[in-house]
């Protein structure tokens, strides 16, 4: 292990959404000749299994979750700056707003010679009471101050970084990126999904969503908008993969609506990107959003997209290009999307030739690898 550069990499959750995947992606990915990664987390979500196939050791933070108290964060301050003093890291990359604030402290506590925090998108841009966004911009400004760098995932996450009285280039903007992936022909996904969900889907109109079950994913204005969909396109199916603390919530508007037939919830589906291609179309509804990895998957599948305005989402989407931005919480705005691709499908088959080829060139994995190991260096 002489001569190797020990990463310490810490995020406040091991499921595997979007910053779950970026962690993951960076630590498979590194040269096993120069680095040695080393990845610790809150709970024992699938980010944990698949880091352990992967051969990347992983530390369980038992007291490191979302929730907060004074004790908690204590404990949990407390834990990291044993497991810093007992790695020695040379590197601290801290992921989510929780992990990045009391990691940066404890590494500096520890003496870690480069702390790197990655802002996956501001917690102050949710929606909250402005006492809380207040604070949370505060203790934001207070993580990229501990920090020797902040990355910013998207230009818009960057543009909102709270660097008041701090100089601009403490925060960088690195867009994430995605490597190619096994992405399943049209009638395998179904076949396969069919088996993996118990939903039958045939030949109907899949609009599909793989997404956390979280209120700001937007969902329930997207369940609404096939709601109004519904009475000109009958035959339509809605499919949301993914589970969350909103899932019995969106149940109980689904059977409100008596689309128990239409809105399909099948939950968690491992490998949910390679079947990308079961859906005729793709929507992020999301209230707010740092850059959207998953649009980018979709993009790899080829498929038409529709988004909201959110955060980094325009960077990828280019409005009647590359798919249709919508403004959040609007379901009458979405409504009017999605039936203009179903009723235009060329222009949905060559929206999603053209995001293909944005996502090829523009947000390569490879290309966010290298701009991270530079700043390791």
């Amino acid at each position: 292990m002489a001569g190797k550069k020990k990463i310490l990499y810490i995020i406040t959750k091991s499921n595997f959404g979007g910053a779950q995947r970026y962690v993951y992606d960076l630590a498979t990915s590194l040269d096993k000749n120069e680095f040695e990664p080393i990845v610790a987390f809150g709970g024992n979500g699938k980010l944990e299994s698949i880091l352990n196939q992967a051969g990347v050791r992983t530390i369980n933070i038992t007291a490191l979750n979302r929730d907060i108290g004074i004790l908690k964060e204590l404990n949990v301050l407390i834990n990291l700056l044993g497991i810093m003093r007992e790695e020695r890291p040379d590197i601290l990359h801290l992921n989510s707003s929780k992990a990045g604030g009391l990691g940066a402290f404890a590494g500096r506590m520890a003496r870690i010679p480069n702390i790197i925090f990655t802002a996956h998108g501001w917690a102050f841009n949710e929606d909250r009471a402005l006492l809380q966004k207040f604070i949370i911009r505060f203790f934001a400004w207070l993580t990229i101050i501990l920090s020797n760098t902040t990355i910013a995932v998207s230009k818009k996450t960057q543009d909102q970084a709270p660097v008041f009285l701090l100089p601009k280039n403490k925060v960088v903007l690195i867009h994430n990126g995605t490597k190619t992936f096994g992405i399943l022909p049209k009638d395998e996904s179904r076949k396969q999904l069919e088996k993996k969900t118990k939903q039958k889907i045939g030949d109907s109109f899949l609009i599909g969503t793989i997404a956390e079950l979280n209120k700001n994913k937007g969902l329930i204005y997207m369940i609404e908008a096939i709601s109004l969909l519904k009475k000109e396109c009958p035959h339509i199916h809605y499919m949301i993969l993914g589970d969350g603390e909103d899932r019995e919530k969106l149940k109980k508007i689904i059977s409100g609506k008596r689309l128990g037939k239409t809105v399909l919830m099948p939950g968690f589906v491992d490998n949910a990107p390679n079947y990308l291609k079961a859906f005729d179309l793709f929507v992020l509804p999301s209230i707010t959003e740092a850059l959207g990895l998953v649009i980018l998957e979709a993009g790899q599948a080829e498929l038409p997209v529709i988004a909201t305005s959110v955060g980094g989402i325009p960077e990828i989407i280019d409005d009647m290009r590359t798919g249709i931005l919508v403004r959040p919480r609007q379901p009458i705005e979405l409504k009017r999307a999605l039936l203009f691709l179903i009723q235009n499908k060329d222009r949905a088959e060559e929206f999603g030739k053209n995001l293909a080829r944005k996502v090829e060139t523009d947000f390569s994995l490879k290309d966010m690898v290298k701009k991270t190991v530079a700043l390791y260096s």
